[in-house]
């Protein structure tokens, strides 16, 4: 890919094929921040290339910390403090793509601590393979505030192997598109590296 090429098609991926010289000038030239590596500077120009082309894009809007979140000056509150807010009412749960699920499973660092992919492929296809057997139920959404721009989603999902009970997972996601996981977890052994 040339950076002649970036349309409002482009994805993340495409971004990271270029060279960090070419991000840099994409970015220049759009005014905006030019520091970082080359995995933050394919991130901000997605950003910049979508917020460009009239989407709006909020890959960057929450910032994530270990205990609580901030949101547009809306705190969010860590998962195990919601007691009330959950519903079941599916038609509130943001459009998330297949494309959203494999940008956070293969693609994002969120969980390496030094900018790796996570590169979790039988992750991937399994968590899909499970959501497509009807293994996930029980799914709730829980919206935090009107202003707030992330949700908390949960759901139960049965083990592939009959141990125990159904398993407890839930993830932090964007509401609007394009749909971003900022943090997920599950009650298996494994955590947040499970399948399920």
């Amino acid at each position: 890919m040339k950076i002649e090429d970036i349309n409002d098609k482009t994805t993340v991926e495409d971004f990271l094929t270029l060279k960090k010289s070419d991000l840099v000038l994409f970015l220049r030239s759009s005014s905006a921040k030019i520091s970082g590596n080359k995995d933050e500077l394919a991130r901000r120009a997605f950003e910049t290339n979508q917020t460009n082309n009239g989407v709006t894009a909020s890959l960057s809007t929450v910032l994530v910390s270990q205990h609580s979140y901030t949101n547009d000056n809306v705190d969010i509150p860590p998962y195990n403090e919601l007691n009330s807010g959950w519903t079941s009412d599916l038609s509130l749960l943001p459009l998330v793509s297949h494309q959203d699920v494999e940008s956070f499973l293969i693609h994002s660092s969120h969980r390496t601590g030094d900018n790796e992919q996570m590169l979790c492929y039988r992750q991937f296809i399994r968590g899909y393979n499970f959501f497509k057997e009807n293994y996930v139920h029980d799914l709730m959404i829980n919206s935090i505030d009107d202003d707030c721009e992330s949700c908390y989603i949960r759901s139960k999902c049965y083990p592939s192997m009959k141990q125990q009970g159904p398993y407890q997972q839930w993830i932090l996601i964007s509401k609007k598109t394009p749909v971003v996981v900022f943090k997920a977890n599950c009650s298996c052994p494994a955590g947040y590296v499970c399948f399920y």
